[in-house]
């Protein structure tokens, strides 16, 4: 785990923003679909601003359902792979450490040579680095790992996470000219993990905001010109916000409703409108009111294109979101061992599980094989022959042989 945060530490600058994003894992609270369309009139054309509302509508409505069934899908996937595949890696792991145990009763009982025996040292750490995230780690292994590596197992952990750490701290300064002080960071502690990851959101937005306001210095009349216009779309945003606001709290108010399961509903409605008006949340006001007051495509038909336009705006970032929360399926942690399936039909990744599990059914068969091999080791020679094998196999044929695990 601490060797691959040092790789991740090697991307280039670019990868930083993904690296925080993974971290903060997907949004689990869904957003209500959006309902609504506009039609055109008899012998009326939509106008450009009308048919782009449409296609965002269109495009939530098709990400809203398709997200619903990739989260099924993935759920399913992880669970299948649980069943199918988990048990045979725990399995292989368990054959694969019997069988550097037989290597290493077999160098006690046996005079071998430097050579052999630092053979067998390197079959023995490859298969303990390879196992120990599939098994238990008991005193018995920690020993077997202790004897062969030359540096206790206990040490050897607390000198990755060191690394990793120290990794970090020179990405950090060399990334944003600041350090972190590394000591206070658990890198086995959740809440930990999560205040470093904070600190890094805001030493990446602070950069971001830096380059952004030396850039802004040698604005092109082309920038200066898109500026505007966003700047001219900001203040129609304000504008809405206000209008909206009262145009909800017009029909929402609970005072204008008589029966009492309304007046109830439209008072915690209400509620969420003025929260969302306190926090200048226009996204959230824009929502309500397309749910609320614009129920029937009538009156998105009366829209002017002005009005649409802060529609379309907040309409898009929900399609960003969407698409976003869609990728976070693939890159949560809890479904890394089916992600590179997720890309597939459901029918056509448990295709792919089933043969990963057969290939794992066939990997125990081998080392039960090979464990019975070492067993019939009776002189120095054959012991010899065999070790220069398997080590070969690990060092020269490295790609076949890690197919094994």
């Amino acid at each position: 785990m601490f060797r691959s945060v040092l790789v991740i530490l090697k991307k280039k600058k670019r990868k930083i923003k993904k690296l925080i994003d993974d971290l903060e894992g997907f949004q689990e609270n869904p957003t209500p679909t959006l309902e609504l369309k506009i039609s055109a009139k008899v012998k009326a054309k939509l106008s450009k601003e009308q048919l782009f509302f449409n296609r965002l509508i269109d495009r939530i409505q098709k990400l809203e359902s398709s997200l619903d069934s990739e989260k099924d899908k993935a759920e399913f996937l992880f669970s299948y792979f649980e069943k199918e595949v988990k048990p045979q890696l725990i399995k292989l792991a368990e054959k694969q450490i019997e069988s550097v145990f037989k290597l290493s009763e077999l160098s006690n009982k046996f005079q071998l040579s430097k050579s052999t025996l630092s053979d067998i040292g390197d079959i023995i750490i490859y298969t303990c680095d390879k196992t120990f995230g599939f098994l238990t780690v008991t005193p018995e292994l920690e020993n077997l790992y202790d004897e062969w590596s030359g540096i206790p197992y206990q040490n050897e952990v607390e000198n990755q996470k060191e690394e990793a750490k120290s990794g970090l701290e020179d990405y950090i300064r060399e990334m944003f000219g600041e350090s972190i002080d590394m000591e206070d960071v658990d890198m086995d502690d959740p809440e930990s993990m999560l205040r470093f990851q904070a600190k890094m959101k805001e030493l990446f937005e602070g950069k971001e905001k830096e380059e952004s306001e030396k850039s802004a210095k040698k604005k092109s009349l082309k920038q200066q010109a898109k500026e505007d216009l966003e700047k001219a779309a900001e203040l129609i945003k304000n504008k809405s916000l206000r209008s909206i606001y009262i145009s909800l709290s017009k029909i929402l108010h609970p005072d204008t409703e008589t029966v009492e399961e309304l007046k109830n509903q439209k008072l915690e409605l209400m509620k969420s409108v003025t929260a969302a008006y306190d926090q200048k949340d226009l996204k959230t006001l824009l929502r309500l009111e397309m749910e609320w007051v614009y129920k029937t495509s009538e009156h998105l038909e009366q829209l002017a294109d002005e009005k649409l336009k802060v529609y379309t705006s907040v309409l898009k970032e929900r399609v960003s979101e969407l698409e976003r929360e869609k990728f976070m399926i693939h890159r949560n942690p809890k479904f890394f061992n089916v992600y590179r399936f997720l890309d597939f039909t459901q029918q056509k990744a448990m295709i792919f599980i089933k043969e990963e599990r057969d290939q794992k059914l066939d990997s125990i068969k081998y080392f039960e094989s090979e464990i019975k091999s070492i067993e019939k080791l009776r002189d120095k020679k054959t012991i010899k022959e065999y070790v220069k094998k398997t080590h070969r196999m690990l060092m020269n044929d490295y790609d076949d042989f890690d197919d094994f695990f």
